[in-house]
């Protein structure tokens, strides 16, 4: 966060630092789902699918909330252009992140 004074530093990673031990909650929630899925993904019955996606979607459902929730303390105290920043850099890491999962995971295969 290149540009801010010493206070405002030391505010942002006072508040990043709160939002990094909630981020890993969900992260933690997000890696148990996908261990589920690789340990298990030949034989998924369709529930285990149905209820692995509606998971999948409340997880990047927290993830969005937590990043809201943080990017309003941020603009609170620091303004609306320090905290798009965070939203914008925190949401590209994450999306990056998602994709390099996606990229890696074995696909259901559908017998016909």
């Amino acid at each position: 966060m290149a540009g801010l004074s010493p206070e405002q530093q030391q505010t942002f990673w006072g508040i990043y630092s709160e939002f990094e031990k909630e981020k890993d909650q969900n992260m933690t929630a997000r890696v148990a789902l996908l261990k589920r899925y690789t340990d298990g993904f030949a034989t998924l019955s369709d529930a285990d699918i149905a209820k692995m996606a509606a998971e999948a979607t409340e997880i990047q459902k927290t993830s969005a909330d937590i990043r809201l929730k943080y990017f309003k303390m941020i603009n609170d105290k620091l303004g609306a252009k320090v905290a798009g920043r965070f939203y914008h850099i925190d949401d590209y890491l994450t999306t990056l992140m998602r994709l390099s999962i996606l990229d890696n995971m074995p696909a259901i295969q559908v017998a016909q």
